[in-house]
């Protein structure tokens, strides 16, 4: 046995055979290797070129691959032995990992790997799903066989169920035929074949397969199947066998391969006793048995979103929802049949079923069943397991997503919430401390019919507060006029807040009811203050302290009962200082003051905005985007938003029209303020934490007292703890601290 040995320059997941074989106690019985047969025997010489090569199949419970990136148990047959005779001493045996760990190795980012086999039993996984799954007996071996629905809810194949359940077929006017060839016309037919010969035969077309694998009938137009439905329907003559459908690649790019290599085969199984889908080459699933190699009768292939169906002469024979997908834009379509076959055709008809919104890769959750109840997203990886095996198994990979789940389950309670409001003054985001804080003094100052001055950055939201303030005040019944001061020229604003009498300047054709006659009895949002000329300040003042306004050119005073709320981004007190603005009227409007605070000092909202927008233009753009993936969260919480809440609502916006799939992936995310390397605090901290590259450390009492000192406030704790807002709510969920506690 000292002879028998595997050289690091072959493998390197493997030390040497030793190392395989130390719990095995012998070459024999790990690997299915004769057993009174000598090494020797077995072995073919490295100079007889015509010797058959010994190649034995490893029979043992389990395997452990811990030299790869990542352990993975298995009770698959996964690794082989290959035996070299060098000389008469001595006999190289080299392992052999079959295609399906090489397949999955590279991708082995410490995400959970599990392996399922057709009748639900778990035959494999890595030590991160291990992990997850958070069992009682902690061994490597003690998941192995067990049922996965003892372990994961739903299932894999539950979730297919239930969507191939919930399938409908479009109404008749949502289907248009593009394509219709009778049993007459022999031409047009074989114009459209591939590999493949047409005879007129009675009554219909027959089609045969030529020195090809495969004969293809590709229709003439490709379609965009997120976007469009589609029916093929023909109908079989006399009994012959029953022809494939194909959604896939161009042929004449793909010669060495049938055109579903990246897509879809809808038909019988090779030896016609059952329909089957194929997706990307392998088989996905089965239906029940049924004859179609004498077929006879109408055939209708369907594909209804994700959803695939067959009906054999008016009843369904075959249906499956894949919810993965696949991200192909754009498929030919064809029908197939193979070297040696034929089809008798008449009748062949194309209907497409355009859709209003397009069809998008769901992604589904499930829940590891252990004390945690952790979810995770789960992915089937097109990995290949062996020829030789005779089961069919499915590998996925489990992406864990609790804290997203958590977020999205959050961003539909607000959806529920603002959908139940009945304007969009109600809309008003406040999850952080400090907004929370707002909305509290909003709340109370709105009770009265004081002047309320908002402050703050361009693009935080001042207006959205100035109507939660009306929202909920006494002049919610009256109208909320809002005047933006930045956009009217000083000439005209008189007029357009306090109106004029005709003649009372050049133009005056007419009486005019100015901004303040509108807003009787309701609120006037007066934005950008500070560009009111000192002239309608005066005239603003004398409103604010006997609430009468005189319209220009008029002689007559006219009372109103209207709510003032103004903003600015400017510094009034400095203004005053300088001569621009009144310092008579700063303090009369300085009463009850709202200073709102920029997007990065608030990113506690910015779930519940993201929510509210991603609703908002799903309507708008009609798209149907879920939400963030986490990678593009982590942008979003590391960009500065120097535009604020109007920038982010930009950002959002070009996303969901311009994302490919259901979810916003940080590549969709284009950010265009103003200042770029105007990044958060929390940018800051976080390089300067790579940079020195210490891991920080807090106990919890010190983390709660801040949190306490701070009123919940998260920004400006990890600001104190020179750690960034992730790390801290890595701490917070770490200690099990609830900062609700201290808000």
């Amino acid at each position: 046995m000292e002879a028998v040995y595997a050289p690091r320059a072959y493998n390197n997941a493997l030390d040497d055979v030793y190392y395989l074989l130390k719990n095995g106690g012998s070459i024999y019985s790990t690997f299915n290797i004769p057993d009174k047969q000598r090494l020797n025997e077995l072995a073919f010489h490295l100079s007889d070129s015509n010797a058959a090569k010994a190649e034995y199949q490893n029979k043992q419970g389990v395997l452990s691959f811990e030299g790869a990136q990542e352990e993975f148990y298995t009770i698959l047959p996964l690794a082989m032995i290959r035996l070299v005779a060098l000389n008469d001493n001595k006999i190289l045996g080299i392992i052999r990992l079959s295609n399906f760990f090489i397949k999955i190795s590279p991708i082995l980012h410490r995400q959970p790997i599990l392996v399922i086999d057709g009748s639900g039993s778990i035959v494999g996984y890595n030590r991160s799903f291990l992990v997850c799954s958070n069992t009682a007996d902690n061994s490597k071996t003690s998941l192995l066989n067990k049922d996965i629905k003892d372990l994961i809810s739903p299932t894999p194949d539950e979730i297919q169920i239930t969507e191939s359940e919930a399938f409908v077929m479009p109404v008749a006017e949502k289907w248009q035929k593009r394509l219709s060839i009778d049993c007459k016309d022999k031409s047009l037919f074989n114009s459209f074949v591939r590999n493949g010969a047409v005879e007129s035969d009675g009554d219909a077309l027959r089609w045969r397969a030529e020195e090809e694998n495969y004969s293809y009938f590709r229709f003439p137009e490709p379609v965009d199947e997120d976007m469009v439905d589609i029916m093929v329907r023909f109908e079989i003559s006399s009994p012959s066998p029953l022809p494939s459908l194909m959604l896939g690649e161009n042929v004449s790019t793909r010669a060495e391969y049938t055109p579903d290599a990246n897509g879809y085969m809808a038909g019988p199984l090779k030896d016609f006793s059952a329909l089957q889908l194929k997706k990307q080459g392998e088989t996905v699933f089965a239906g029940d048995n049924v004859n179609l190699k004498d077929f006879k009768g109408i055939c209708e292939y369907i594909k209804v979103g994700r959803t695939f169906v067959v009906n054999l002469n008016g009843r369904r024979a075959f249906v499956y929802h894949d919810f993965e997908g696949l991200y192909n834009k754009e498929f030919c379509i064809y029908l197939s049949i193979r070297k040696g076959d034929y089809a008798n055709i008449r009748n062949l008809e194309l209907y497409i079923g355009k859709r209003d919104n397009p069809v998008t890769v769901i992604n589904r959750f499930v829940t590891i069943r252990n004390e945690d109840k952790r979810q995770y997203l789960i992915e089937r990886m097109p990995a290949t397991i062996g020829v030789a095996l005779t089961k069919r198994y499915s590998v996925f990979l489990l992406r864990d997503a609790s804290d997203i789940r958590k977020a999205m389950q959050d961003l539909e309670e607000n959806y529920r919430i603002a959908l139940e409001r009945e304007s969009k003054e109600l809309a008003f985001i406040a999850e952080s401390a400090p907004m929370l804080q707002i909305r509290s003094l909003a709340s109370k100052a709105a009770l009265t019919n004081t002047t309320v001055l908002i402050q703050g950055e361009t693009g935080s939201g001042k207006e959205v507060l100035a109507r939660y303030v009306h929202s909920v005040s006494s002049y919610k019944s009256g109208s909320f006029m809002h005047v933006d001061c930045s956009t009217i020229p000083s000439t005209l604003m008189e007029s357009i807040l306090f109106g004029h009498s005709k003649g009372a300047f050049t133009g005056a054709a007419a009486d005019n009811v100015g901004l303040f006659q509108q807003a009787d009895n309701g609120t006037l949002f007066i934005d950008e203050i500070h560009n009111v000329s000192l002239e309608v300040q005066a005239k603003l003042l004398r409103f604010l302290e006997d609430r009468t306004i005189t319209p220009v050119g008029a002689k007559k005073s006219i009372r109103l009962n209207v709510r003032i709320i103004i903003a600015t981004n400017a510094d009034l007190m400095q203004m005053v200082k300088d001569g621009k603005f009144r310092q008579d009227l700063y303090y009369r409007i300085a009463v009850i003051v709202l200073r709102l605070p920029p997007l990065r000092e608030r990113m506690e909202d910015i779930p519940s905005l993201i929510a509210l927008l991603i609703r908002e233009f799903n309507l708008k753009h009609k798209r149907n985007i879920a939400g963030l993936c986490s990678s593009a969260y982590r942008s979003i919480y590391d960009y500065g938003w120097p535009g604020n809440v109007r920038e982010l609502r930009n950002v959002i916006e070009r996303a969901v029209v311009f994302s490919t799939g259901n979810e916003i992936c940080d590549e969709d995310l284009k950010f265009e303020g103003a200042d770029r390397l105007a990044q958060s605090q929390t940018m800051h901290l976080m390089k300067k934490s790579r940079k020195s590259g210490k891991r920080i450390k807090h106990k919890p009492e010190e983390i709660s007292a801040l949190i306490a000192k701070n009123n919940g406030y998260m920004t400006r704790v990890a600001e104190e703890l020179n750690v960034t807002r992730q790390t801290l709510y890595q701490f917070i969920r770490k200690y099990g601290i609830c900062p609700d506690n201290y808000r």
